[in-house]
């Protein structure tokens, strides 16, 4: 995304960072329907709730983008609010990455401790 906006001026590149993002957005879809339903039991309600959710930050990213075009910050700042919500979604799940990732650590440790 940030590629994106720092490259909007160049056709070759901002085409290349468009088609990038566009792919990681489609083919992430269907992992994070099987995270949704391996985290919690399938049902019509999880399923709502994650389309809900994800229509919710679908309507938040695409009005902020407006309220940064509003506010005269140009037509790039739909791609840098893209970017900063992008790394605030990073940060929201790297606790959870850390604590399996050292939950992971602690069981190949008591694995190899075990001979």
């Amino acid at each position: 995304m940030a590629l994106f906006a720092v490259c909007a001026d160049q056709p070759l590149v901002a085409v290349i960072a468009m088609l990038l993002v566009g792919l990681t957005g489609v083919s992430l879809n269907p992992a994070m329907v099987v995270r949704v339903m391996r985290a919690a039991p399938p049902g019509p309600l999880v399923n709502t709730m994650h389309t809900a959710v994800i229509n919710i930050g679908l309507m938040s990213g695409s009005w902020l983008g407006g309220v940064g075009i509003g506010q005269g910050w140009g037509l790039r700042s739909p791609l840098w609010v893209g970017t900063v919500l992008a790394v605030v979604g990073v940060l929201a799940v790297l606790p959870y990455v850390l604590r399996r990732s050292q939950a992971l650590n602690e069981s190949f440790e008591a694995e190899c401790a075990k001979g």
